[in-house]
């Protein structure tokens, strides 16, 4: 911990990455008993946990706001000379929410006296055009949940239709998110999502919210949504807890795919402490948990269906979070936080349908420290100035047998359409994101007018040592039959290639791909820059309009440094052009405008319409950035079939990079990932139109049309084919040769891939009253349409002549119906229990046929071969022709998944013993063990098409329970 220290105290002069989105406002007006305003009366806004406070006055129409408060339950307190002080006892603030307190009547005095004004929290927002939802500290506290992943919460948000959450708050594309910790943003970019995203203890988050539209000017970087959570703090009461959390297979059901009981555990302990320093002023909190889950990954290779497989892939997980407040002054707040996290896992590999030796090593770990410095300039001026430093790696590996150094003596990968055995082609793969951050924000108002503008850097650099393909892979046109696959590689020695017979495939074999690169680094900076300035007018008293506009610059997104400029001529038949490396590929035109409403619908501060529309940027993720610097350097070698014995063998026939480099022999034919000279940044045009109405003191309602279209995202295709217009296919690469022979597969990134999305969310609040809180969503999804993704191995599409239009269909991802319903109880004798019930109609899977027509290899879903009859069980839920012709393609996104029901439930009970309160609960997941599944077999030519397969997200497993125990003082 010694070298953040530099980090930490750097953090106190340094501005980060965060946005005021994290805090919370209070507003209102004060009046006297004639409803005359009252200008300079001082209002004092106390946490009543912490004793933090905040002071305003009053301005020339009596109207006051309190910005950048900390998400808590808080006191108001109004005081005006010649006037009874006006108390408002109890008003609770979320993350990121907007209050607005009635009008408060001060009343002459007579005596010294105090008039306690009763007002809950309000639950319409009248300033905010925003989509948002937030989970609270009860929620947080008291609802069931799986694995404690506080993130499996966002399923309760409207607009999510996800059915499963792992490290993505409910969206399909990391594009599509951003995750704030304190306001600092904590997400790891340098990859997918599958390499992971730093996990924070439940014990260590207060409460989170999700906005899912048209989230304000001070934040970008995402073309969905935002994630800000806020982490527990101390207050003015020493307190402590220690607790356990137990999962056994004990209390599980079998599991519907395999059909027993898999072998399984799950134990989580640890502890928290917080309280003062000194009292009103500084406060600390910590947190440490330990988790460690044995578990067992089930496995069906659907190109080997009579093999199968169960594993135990063990995880542990090491996490701590501290943090220190410090109230220097009324007007100075001071606050420091550190976060770290460590997974390792020596054997893991999904439940679902890959072959075993595709297993991995896995370690993650992420840091990140913080510190912000917030202070009152005046009554109209408050400024944030923070710093701090996100970083993220993994040193992850293939397991043994499969890797070992990233030699090429290692076992090499092998690529039959519909199975791929050997250690995954890019291990070992060690990985560091560092990045360090600085931001302004300075929020103002005046009159009718809440201005803000800021600025924030980021420092980011991605670094590997990523042995890309060091050991080779052979890519496959077509594959023996199912009878020899399974003689060639018999289920016993799925970890031993020894064992495996690779002698005479040379007939199917299209080519050997290996990479031979100087040193395997990858070394690529991502300076990036954001300005903003917006405007929240109250145009009268009862409408606001939010407007704004925001520029985001990453000069390292496309232009990655050690390139060399290269030539490489292509006229494949429908296009002709360089298609060389180029550097200086920028676009610093993201300029993003925002502009909405909120019309508090006869001034009753009960009923808002709201709405808006804007621009969303983000950047592609390194991967693309990275691959465009790492294959200009190295020699991406593909080796053809030569006819000769042995091939398979010894595909190098002896040549090593070194022969390469020193140009002892000519380069081979080569591959390539080259981004577009005339890429763009993608983005998304977000609206949306919706209303919030309060009933009553404890419920509201509020329903947004939400509509979004997104533009220029990344696509990927091989431009070194030649077109056959007989077809409208591409020529066979095997017969006929590519257009620029000095050149094997050249995988293109451009941006020109488009979705679009129309739903209907709506949403039903009650907070806690009489002993009851709950919540209901159901979002109704119109349409969901994409036309096609990134890839970085293959080109995605089917045709790589009609990558767009020919993939243009419903996503993958689309859910008609969602249906979200949650609530606690407290009941007598220090009883509570909780409810969360799950429902989806069910998602649609991808389609494909695994051949590779004309030696395309990847995704492919042209039938060349006979006729595929759709077995009678599945056709009602395959969204296409009964029989599959010679010569038609498949649909894509065609197979819809059985709708989902899932009940989750959680009682606990409370003691109390000398001072110490001990809570004993009792967990029960898919409460009525309904079968619920999460992947099938998409391969419309295999006999097992449209059946369930095994998959490991928490929201498919059977009944299963979890006890734990709790100690407080």
């Amino acid at each position: 911990m010694l070298r953040y220290v530099p980090v930490l105290a750097l953090s106190l002069c340094l501005p980060t990455n965060v946005s005021a989105q994290q805090l919370a406002t209070v507003q209102g007006t004060v009046v006297d008993q004639s409803q005359g305003v009252l200008p300079g009366a001082t209002v004092t806004a106390t946490e009543i946990s912490t004793g933090r406070q905040s002071i305003v006055v009053t301005d020339a129409r009596g109207r006051y706001r309190v910005e950048n408060l900390n998400p808590g339950v808080y006191r108001l307190r109004i005081d005006l000379t010649g006037f009874a002080t006006a108390e408002v006892a109890q008003l609770e603030l979320l993350v990121g929410t907007n209050a607005t307190v009635p009008t408060t009547t001060m009343r002459v005095a007579t005596l010294q006296e105090t008039v306690t004004v009763t007002s809950e929290s309000p639950l319409v927002d009248l300033t905010a055009s925003q989509v948002a939802g937030n989970i609270d500290r009860r929620q947080m506290e008291e609802l069931p949940l799986q694995g404690r992943n506080w993130q499996e919460l966002s399923l309760l948000i409207k607009g999510i239709t996800a059915n499963n959450i792992t490290v993505r708050p409910g969206v399909d594309r990391d594009d599509q998110f951003q995750l704030n910790l304190d306001g600092q943003q904590i997400t790891q970019r340098v990859a997918g999502s599958g390499f992971g995203q730093p996990k924070i203890s439940r014990e260590a988050i207060a409460e989170f919210q999700i906005v899912t539209n048209l989230f304000d000017i001070t934040q970008g970087r995402s073309t969905g949504l935002q994630v800000q959570a806020i982490s527990r703090s101390g207050t003015n009461t020493l307190r402590g807890s220690t607790y356990g959390f137990f999962r056994s297979d004990r209390f599980n059901q079998a599991d519907p795919v395999a059909g027993i009981v898999l072998p399984f555990s799950n134990q989580q302990v640890g502890g928290t402490l917080g309280g003062p320093i000194v009292r009103n002023k500084a406060h600390f909190f910590g947190a440490y948990e330990y988790e460690r889950e044995p578990s067992t990954a089930f496995l069906q290779p659907t190109r080997l269906p009579n093999q199968q497989f169960a594993f135990e892939t063990k995880s542990t997980n090491k996490n701590f979070l501290g943090r220190v407040d410090y109230q220097l002054s009324r007007g100075n707040t001071l606050t420091l936080r550190g976060q770290r996290w460590d997974f390792d896992n020596p054997f893991t590999i999904s439940s679902g349908t890959d072959h075993p030796s595709r297993a991995e090593q896995l370690r993650q770990y992420a840091t990140n420290i913080f510190g912000s410095w917030a202070r009152v300039v005046s009554d109209n001026l408050v400024m944030e100035l923070r710093g701090g430093y996100n970083g993220f790696s993994w040193k992850n590996d293939a397991i043994p047998g499969m890797s070992s150094c990233g030699c090429p003596k290692d076992t090499p990968e092998y690529a039959f359409p519909g199975l791929t055995l050997g250690g995954q082609r890019n291990y070992p793969n060690y990985t560091w994101q560092d990045t360090y951050s600085g931001r302004l924000d300075v929020n103002g108002h005046r009159d009718r007018h809440h201005l803000r503008f800021g600025a924030e850097f980021l420092r980011v650099r991605d670094t590997k040592d990523w042995s890309l393909n060091r050991r080779g892979t052979y890519v496959f046109a077509s594959r023996p039959s199912t009878a020899e696959l399974e003689r060639r590689f018999p289920a016993d020695a799925w970890n031993d290639p020894s064992r495996w017979d690779i002698s005479g495939l040379e007939p199917f074999l299209q080519r050997f791909d290996i990479n031979f690169h100087p040193d395997y680094i990858v070394d690529v900076p991502r300076p990036t820059l954001a300005l903003w300035v917006g405007d929240t007018w109250r145009t009268t008293d009862n409408l606001s309009i939010n407007f704004g506009v925001r520029w985001d610059a990453d000069w390292g997104a496309t232009n990655p440094p050690n390139v060399i400029d290269t030539v490489i001529p292509i006229d494949n038949g429908r296009e002709s052009g360089d298609f060389g490396y180029k550097t200086g590929i920028r676009d610093l035109k993201s300029v993003a405008p925002r502009a909405g409403f909120a019309y508090n619908v006869g001034g009753r501060n009960d009923l808002a319409i709201r709405g808006g529309s804007g621009l969303y940027y983000n950047t592609p993720v390194s991967n693309v950035t990275y691959s465009h610097q790492f294959y200009n350097r190295a020699v991406a070698a593909s080796f053809l079939p030569d006819g000769r014995a042995g091939f398979m063998e010894s595909p190098t026939r002896g040549l090593t990079g070194d022969d390469f480099f020193s140009g002892r022999v000519p380069l081979p034919r080569q591959a390539g990932r080259i981004i577009s000279p005339d890429f763009k940044m993608p983005y998304t045009w977000q609206s949306s139109l919706g209303f919030q109405k309060q009933l009553g003191p404890a419920m509201a309602v509020d329903a947004d049309l939400v509509h979004w279209k997104w533009n220029k995202d990344t696509r990927t295709r091989d431009v070194n084919l030649f077109f056959d217009p007989a077809t409208g296919y591409n020529k066979d690469p095997r017969v006929v040769g590519r257009p620029n022979r000095s050149y094997d597969q050249i995988n293109w990134f451009e941006s020109t891939g488009t979705q679009d999305y129309l739903a209907l969310s709506t949403g039903f609040t009650r907070r806690l009253h009489n002993r009851f809180q709950g919540g209901a969503t159901y979002t109704l999804l119109f349409y969901k349409h994409e036309d096609g993704t990134i890839g970085f191995v293959n080109g995605t599409a089917n045709n790589q002549f009609d990558p767009l239009a020919g993939e243009w269909a419903r996503a993958a991802d689309f859910q008609r119906n969602t249906v979200r319903l949650h609530g606690t109880f407290e009941l007598p004798f220090d009883f509570t229990a909780s409810v969360i019930y799950l429902y989806g109609s069910g998602n649609y899977y991808q389609t494909s046929i695994a051949t590779a027509p004309f030696g395309k290899p990847g995704t492919n879903r042209l039938n060349i071969g006979a006729p595929i009859v759709i077995p009678a069980d599945v056709r009602d839920r395959f969204d296409g022709p009964s029989v599959i012709g010679t010569g038609e393609v498949v649909p894509p996104n065609a197979l819809k998944g059985f709708p989902l029901h899932k009940v989750d439930l959680r009682v606990s009970k409370r003691f109390r013993v000398a001072g110490v309160r001990l809570t004993l609960l009792g967990e029960i997941f898919n409460l009525s063990n309904r079968n619920n599944f999460g992947n099938y077999v998409g391969q419309v030519d295999s006999p097992r098409f449209g059946q369930v397969a095994a998959s490991s997200g928490n929201a498919y497993v059977p009944r299963s329970g979890q006890l734990g125990v709790r100690f407080e003082f």
